[in-house]
């Protein structure tokens, strides 16, 4: 969906700021409407720094959506950039980052390209956060969007190949389901 999990939102938050508490460059794959945009720059450019408005704005904020029908004004105004594309063919054109954000995408690749996904972002980032269903919950398309199918179900051990800075299984509220976060390091530089 184009938002995630309100409940992973302060784990996510947390575990970015606690990992990397002051970030230059911040890539948000699926963008959707923008939370996780909107996340980054309340914490650490508002509270942190008392940057309100985009002219003091440090961090350089990229996006990459593959579904256009979710961009709008609303994310052009959080984001330096965003590009609408597969984060495969983008990522390599992007150069290091110091933080990913990965929320509620992982399950729609096949595991195998969740894999090579994570690899080629850890390859690029510091940090790579994701926020993801607690195991396999069913969806198909919504709307337009095919990309929304879900194609893969994830717990805490599927991530066992990369170093696990942080984690939490987070009890959704209105549901009788988890979201996992996951804080996976990457490449320091």
């Amino acid at each position: 969906m184009s938002t995630g999990a309100s409940e992973s939102f302060s784990h996510v938050i947390e575990f970015a700021r606690e990992l990397v508490p002051h970030p230059r460059r911040v890539l948000d794959v699926g963008v959707g409407f923008g939370s996780i945009g909107f996340l980054v720059r309340n914490y650490f450019e508002a509270k942190e720094h008392l940057r309100f408005s985009k002219r003091q704005w440090k961090i350089e904020l990229i996006g990459v959506e593959i579904y256009r029908g979710y961009i709008h004004s609303l994310q052009k105004d959080i984001y330096n950039s965003i590009i609408i594309g597969d984060v495969f063919d983008e990522v390599e054109k992007l150069g290091a980052f110091d933080l990913v954000f990965l929320g509620d995408i992982i399950e729609h690749f096949s595991k195998k390209q969740a894999h090579r996904l994570l690899s080629l972002l850890l390859h690029h980032a510091k940090v790579v956060i994701v926020a993801t269903p607690f195991g396999f919950k069913k969806q198909g398309a919504i709307g337009r969007n095919v990309h929304e199918a879900h194609k893969s179900g994830w717990v805490l051990k599927d991530f066992k190949r990369y170093y696990i800075a942080k984690s939490a299984a987070v009890q959704r509220i209105r549901k009788k389901e988890k979201v996992l976060v996951v804080a996976l390091r990457g490449a320091e530089r």
